[in-house]
């Protein structure tokens, strides 16, 4: 992947200590190997690894492994900022690309406006700006077909203006309160987790001033061929204000110097397959190879008198202003030479709203534009905290006023002028700036709809391909079930949807909520319980802060989003039981296995480690397999995987291996470098990748694939006697994989392949099933086995310890809600019952401390308080918090011990007669993935190492060398089938 002007950009000179194939491929992508620019830019400056409070860090400390880790300040310090490394998602424009640059006077516009960024020809301006899909989440792909985010955060002497457009230069609607029912109806369904087109295609029936902006999405313009060959519009109407306080009315138009160029539907399928984040990657290695993109600014401009008489509503935000009629004046140049040194700080923080305004610059007056200003400025408050503003990114050049005190950062907090919070001295107050000539003009809106606008914007050569797209969304079969929802087949009832509802019920859950709840219409109310008179429902031309609706809508809507899993984000989930089908009470005392035929509600979530929540079901990586067990003793928790073994067995190296797996820190796209890298400095996570390079790296949805506990359990029985088992739940579908092309195409077209596959399963009365077995060892084997049964990268030796059968776990019911019940579901390997005292393994112990504070941060102490979560009956002296607190323990004493019956524990008879404690070798064992490959047919090995080569050629060439020797150690032949595929594939 080329590197960087690397020379020029980085300031680096080629040097002889350099490797010049790496200089090489970086040249040619620097998106790629952006580590390898990191390290040729620092050679020489490594820095001793500290603490967060800059205590340096003892090697020692850098391993856990057998040691008291609550004691290891560098462990805790990683660990529990790690849990915390996600903020809130933007519940809308999630996914996205950013770069810095700056704007440039080329033309005269100070009769209009006197905003100094204007001032003179050749003035510039530093900027910031931010690309993104609207719909996607953060996971998702750069080539949907949808509206595009252009927003610019210009950096002026007076403060930052932001202008928050897109790429099409009209709007879905007029009043700001309806963009609670847009994104709901753009975004997944609540029930099934998946795109709905019924209801897009509602949402425009309802909404039919909507059409124009939808007609443009489905014509050509939809898929960009990037960021770079998109151009940008305001959308609204600006007043502009000059130095005599005259005004004039503009829309703002930034039109792409690189070309206009779009992507067909069919070639962005293929292209999102093959890499989703496209535009980004486009946009970065365009900056850093010195082709940097620009755009020419442009105003549309009306005067007052104009705006006056015109025989069309100038602030209509769903129509253009007549072609031609007013001109079209050129401003200035936006260039982007800059790219992020940081994503996470450069552009997940980037705050943009279009309430940040500057003198003369005085916005529109229209009702959408009133309602963003207040919606983003909550929106950024919620996500990034009230000091958003004093992020770097976002600083104002300067900023003096009387915000204090709340979430960091805070900066001086204006303590270093001496200032008070209050009313500070007369001499050193900031002053607002008085306006001599400021004109006001309210933009009263029509409600009506212009339909033939809409009609006539469709130019002749687009409209066959429009309607194929739009044929494509409507063409989604629709829903389920007679059985499972209790329908009986009607007069009343289209007859064409209910067959549509049996042949795919994921695709109309509205159509099947419509069919159960007929005629049980209710009447809307607000949060408080008030009932929404009609008139409310509309506030386009009314005063919005006095509507309740409105207000309570848009204010819940901007705190939607919970912050997102750290891993495992993406995934899928559903109810049923566990029945028990054979007698292991020898074992083991847990009330869930008290007798065969005793039965078990559960939950269950399977999911994708790496995937955002936007991501492909599809994707080449380990899938979770967590089930809670409701059982009378309290809710026992087994969260583990597709695979029965795991990356390493120290805890703490869970914060490198995502940050290697993940997206790379500046880039914000997946780097290969990192993945290798990783292997090779923890080479005991090779016989982990092994597998997910295998065929059974990618499985045909969840109904195909096994789930293993990967950690050995303590098992004890009523007799105080204790076993060592590992827990299979081997699927009675059977095992079935896709390989990598097949998975390519299937998740360009459906991306939530799995998720819909599990649901139509269940819907439709296929109720998916999983036998249970435990691999069990006794004290004596475990004392004297010839190798470490609590090693949780390596298998127990096969076929020497008995393999038996437990029971059925069968899925029978679909989420109602899929917020309330899988994204909510709080999975935690420390939830143990009685019975089962768990695993004493190291990783084990890591795991219930980090589970723990993950879902406390993501949902609150409260979290196994929530419907999903809350065991079959608790009692304990947990108070307050966030809620929900259900009722918070009524009246019973808040302290233990007390006298007034509070709750008290119960006395173990029969508990296990020790605590075990696991001691782990530091040693690397490869021998185990080694026998992995070898066990291979000769058709799996071939695949195994195509699986391989493909992200390896993506790597810089020095550790492609690294790797084949490193795989020397393990396998000579499958080292030299990976020099001969990195010698005859993709040269990098």
């Amino acid at each position: 992947m080329k590197l960087v002007v690397i020379l020029g950009v980085l300031g680096l000179a080629a040097s002889s200590d350099v490797d010049k194939e790496d200089l090489a491929a970086l040249r040619r992508n620097p998106a790629a190997h952006q580590l390898m620019a990191y390290k040729l830019a620092t050679e020489g400056k490594k820095e001793i690894l500290t603490t967060s409070n800059g205590a340096p860090v003892d090697y020692s400390d850098t391993n856990s492994l057998n040691s008291n880790f609550l004691q290891n300040m560098y462990v805790l310090d990683s660990i529990l900022n790690f849990d915390r490394e996600r903020i809130l998602e933007r519940l809308v424009h999630a996914k996205g690309a950013g770069a810095f640059g700056y704007f440039e006077v080329t033309d005269d516009i100070t009769k209009y406006c006197k905003a100094k960024l204007f001032q003179h020809i050749g003035k510039s301006t530093p900027l910031a700006i931010r690309f993104s899909l609207a719909l996607q989440e953060r996971g998702g792909t750069d080539l949907g077909r949808e509206v595009r985010g252009y927003a610019v955060k210009f950096y002026t002497e007076e403060g930052n203006w932001d202008i928050v457009g897109c790429n099409i230069p009209v709007y879905f609607y007029k009043d700001g309160q309806y963009i609670v029912g847009l994104i709901h109806a753009l975004k997944r369904n609540p029930v099934t987790g998946l795109r709905d087109y019924n209801a897009l295609f509602d949402f425009i029936l309802h909404r039919p001033e909507s059409l124009h902006e939808f007609l443009w999405i489905f014509s050509d313009i939809g898929i960009p061929d990037g960021y770079r060959h998109m151009s940008g519009f305001s959308v609204h109407t600006y007043e502009l204000v000059n130095e005599h306080g005259e005004s004039h009315f503009a829309r703002f138009h930034f039109i792409t110097d690189q070309g206009i160029k779009n992507i067909p539907s069919q070639q962005a399928l293929q292209l999102g397959a093959r890499d989703p984040d496209y535009a980004t990657r486009d946009l970065y290695n365009s900056i850093a190879n010195g082709s940097f993109p620009s755009w020419t600014m442009y105003i549309e401009v009306m005067t007052k008198e104009q705006v006056e008489k015109a025989d069309f509503d100038p602030f209509d935000v769903t129509s253009l202003w007549p072609k031609g009629r007013y001109p079209l004046l050129p401003v200035g140049k936006i260039v982007l030479n800059k790219n992020p040194t940081n994503y996470f700080a450069d552009v997940e923080q980037l705050a943009m709203n279009p309430g940040h305004l500057v003198p003369g610059i005085h916005g529109p007056p229209d009702r959408l534009f009133q309602f963003r200003a207040l919606a983003y400025r909550d929106t950024q408050n919620y996500r990034l905290g009230v000091n958003h503003n004093k992020i770097p990114v976002n600083c104002p050049i300067k900023a003096h006023n009387y915000n204090r005190d709340g979430v960091s950062p805070v900066n001086d907090n204006a303590l270093l002028s001496g200032k008070r919070a209050c009313e500070p001295p007369k001499a050193t107050r900031p002053q607002m700036v008085i306006v001599a000539h400021r004109h006001s003009r309210l933009g009263n809106s029509q409600n009506c709809v212009d339909i033939p606008l809409a009609r006539n914007r469709i130019y002749n050569g687009g409209r066959s391909r429009l309607m194929e797209e739009a044929y494509r969304a409507v063409d989604m079969k629709l829903v389920v079930i007679l059985g499972v929802l209790g329908l009986a087949a009607s007069s009343d009832v289209d007859k064409e949807d209910l067959a549509a509802l049996r042949r795919n019920p994921a695709a109309h859950q509205l159509v099947a909520y419509k069919l159960a709840t007929e005629g049980k219409k209710e009447i809307l109310t607000t949060s408080n319980g008030a009932p929404v008179d009609y008139k409310d429902t509309n506030s386009l031309n009314n005063n919005f802060l006095q509507n309740v609706y409105a207000l309570d809508s848009m204010l819940h809507f901007d705190r939607e989003r919970i912050p997102e899993r750290l891993v495992h984000a993406k995934g899928a989930g559903a109810f049923g039981y566990f029945e028990v089908t054979h007698d292991i009470t020898k074992y083991c005392k847990a009330k869930l296995f008290q007798h065969i035929g005793k039965t078990t509600p559960l939950a269950i979530r399977f999911s994708l480690a790496l995937q955002e929540r936007g991501g492909t079901d599809l994707g080449r990586e380990v899938r979770g397999y967590a089930v809670k067990f409701y059982t009378e003793d309290g809710n026992w928790d087994i969260a583990g995987g597709n695979i029965p073994i795991y990356f390493y067995k120290d805890g703490q190296y869970v914060v490198g291996l995502i940050h290697a797996l993940k997206k790379n820190p500046v880039t914000g796209l997946r780097d290969y470098n990192a993945l290798f890298d990783f292997i090779l400095h923890r080479p005991e996570s090779l016989h982990e990748f092994l597998w997910i390079f295998s065929d059974i790296g990618i499985p045909d949805g969840y109904r195909h694939m096994s789930g293993f506990s990967v950690h050995t359990y303590e098992l004890v029985n009523e007799h105080g006697e204790s076993h060592f088992a590992r827990f299979q739940f081997i699927t009675d579908q059977g095992i079935k994989n896709i390989p990598s092309q097949q998975a390519l195409q299937l998740g360009a077209r459906d991306p939530d392949y799995a998720t819909r596959d599990l649901y139509n399963s269940i819907a439709n009365g296929s109720f998916p099933s999983w036998t249970m077995y435990i691999e069990v060892m006794t004290k004596e084997q475990i004392e004297k086995a010839d190798f470490d049964p609590f090693d949780v990268t390596s298998l127990w030796p096969k076929g020497r310890y008995p393999l038996l059968p437990v029971g059925k776990i069968v899925l029978n019911k679909n989420p109602t809600n899929y917020f309330a019940d899988v994204e909510q579901l709080a999975m935690n390997p420390g939830h143990l019952v009685p019975g089962i005292p768990g695993p004493p393994d190291r990783l084990f112990q890591f795991r219930t401390l980090a589970y723990r504070d993950t879902q406390n941060y993501r949902l609150g102490v409260n979290h196994n308080k929530i419907p999903v979560n809350c065991p079959i009956k608790a009692h304990n002296y947990n108070r307050d918090g966030v809620s929900p607190v259900n009722d918070n323990g009524n009246g019973a004493a808040n302290y233990y011990p007390n006298s007034f019956n509070g709750p008290v524990p119960y006395v173990g008879k029969n508990s296990s007669k020790f605590q075990y404690v696991a001691l782990h070798s530091n040693a690397v064992d490869l021998s185990q993935p080694s026998y992995f490959y070898e066990m291979l047919s000769e058709d799996e090995k071939s695949r195994l190492v195509k699986n391989l080569v493909l992200p390896l050629s993506e790597t810089a060439p020095s550790i492609q060398k690294r790797v084949v020797k490193f795989f020397e150690i393990v396998n000579i032949d499958l080292s030299n089938r990976i020099t001969i595929g990195l010698r005859n594939g993709t040269v990098v």
